[in-house]
């Protein structure tokens, strides 16, 4: 439920937004797990108070960031955080589908982020590429300084030197898709832990009812899917762009495939300790990541969700 705004009640909002850029700043490690809801101060307001209170919000924090970061930082964060929580939460407000708001949002963030830097590269007269490629190699140079820190051994940090090559040339081409997977993910988590505090302090905010247990991707979502991974196996001049595709939609079939688990774990009654343990499980191994991106794809033919065992025939028992 919207009400009347007054200008001091964004003073608590803001204060917690610098926070979360400041932990994320001098506390790296910790920023990763806090900076990601950045966002939720401004989409708290925006749905408390409206678009325009929201937009004024992002703006005060605009203006904060380019004294103490400098333009260009302070424009990302309006780009990637203030655009990202002012769309999303004009889907909520609108009774929008929870896909249609993290996707809408996502995409506006990451459009917005790319243009912003196409301009000011083209100012600087710097590649996009060249720009990507400085910003992958620093992340991979603090990884090894972290690792070289922490005791590996020169051979184990030599053979680690030397795939950092590959690695920094695949991330290079596939920024684009990784600056829409990430803000795809810092909508989804803001969005849904907004709706948890929605719910749990009654706020009223009109989410749409809809479950995401019971969510399922476009079905022509697979056609990208596979023409992406065809791009990629060709190579030149189509594998960029056909890998950036073909993460995304990696992306969204994980996303259906836990949409799966999600079920199962509801309609079983599952006790909160093990939501965690199987979500743990499924974040630090791989090959639970790549079943269930199987699952999503193949979710398609299957409808695992209406899959049941067969009644027992109490003569036979």
């Amino acid at each position: 439920m919207q009400k009347p705004f007054d200008p001091r009640a964004i003073l608590v909002p803001f204060a917690l937004v610098l926070g979360l850029l400041t932990v994320t700043a001098f506390a790296p490690a910790l920023g990763m797990m806090t900076g990601i809801f950045t966002p939720l101060p401004i989409i708290w307001v925006s749905l408390r108070f409206g678009m325009k209170p929201g937009a004024v919000m992002a703006g005060l924090v605009l203006v904060s960031l380019v004294f103490v970061a400098g333009p260009l930082p302070a424009f990302l964060f309006f780009a990637e955080y203030g655009i990202l929580a002012l769309i999303l939460s004009e889907g909520v407000r609108q009774g929008q589908p929870f896909d249609r708001c993290i996707a809408f949002s996502a995409l506006g963030a990451t459009v917005i982020s790319i243009l912003l830097l196409f301009f000011v590269l083209g100012e600087q007269n710097e590649s996009f590429s060249s720009f990507f490629k400085d910003r992958v190699d620093s992340h991979i140079a603090q990884s090894m300084e972290a690792l070289k820190s922490m005791g590996e051994s020169p051979a184990d940090l030599k053979l680690m030197q030397e795939f950092s090559v590959t690695v920094s040339e695949l991330f290079t081409q596939s920024y684009p898709a990784i600056l829409l997977i990430g803000s795809l993910v810092t909508a989804s988590l803001n969005y849904v832990m907004a709706q948890f505090i929605s719910r749990r302090l009654h706020l009223g905010f009109n989410f749409h009812p809809g479950k995401y247990s019971e969510w399922v991707a476009p079905e022509q979502a697979v056609w990208a899917l596979l023409a992406s991974g065809g791009a990629v196996a060709m190579g030149d001049p189509f594998a960029a762009v056909g890998m950036n595709v073909f993460l995304v939609a990696l992306v969204v079939y994980f996303a259906q495939g836990l949409s799966i688990v999600v079920h199962f774990l509801e309609t079983r009654n599952v006790h909160a300790v093990f939501w965690g343990f199987v979500f743990l499980l499924i974040l630090f191994q791989p090959i639970l990541m790549g079943i269930i991106i199987g699952m999503g794809v193949f979710d398609l033919w299957a409808d695992f969700r209406k899959l049941k065992s067969p009644p027992i025939d109490p003569d036979t028992v």
